[in-house]
């Protein structure tokens, strides 16, 4: 897919800190995403896991490419509910 100029981001469910004890967002940013523009927003669930679809919906209509920390930072420091 990524060969074809598809882009695959994700958007990984944050619940318990980490993953069999790797990084979750990491191990997304090194084995899942893919092709132009690709990045990960990782987003915990409840409400948080809205705003971060919502964020990643607007990124990618935008056709902006955040670095994967700064997309992380974005979601970190979004006001739940506004």
């Amino acid at each position: 897919m990524v060969a074809n100029n598809i882009t695959i981001n994700a958007l990984p469910i944050l619940r318990n800190g980490d993953f069999m004890g790797n990084s979750l967002p990491q191990l997304y940013e090194q084995n899942i995403i893919g092709g132009p523009n690709a990045f990960v927003m990782p987003a915990l669930s409840g409400p948080e896991f809205t705003d971060a679809v919502r964020r990643k919906l607007i990124l990618e209509i935008a056709g902006t490419t955040p670095q994967t920390e700064y997309a992380s930072l974005l979601l970190q420091g979004l006001q739940v509910g506004q």
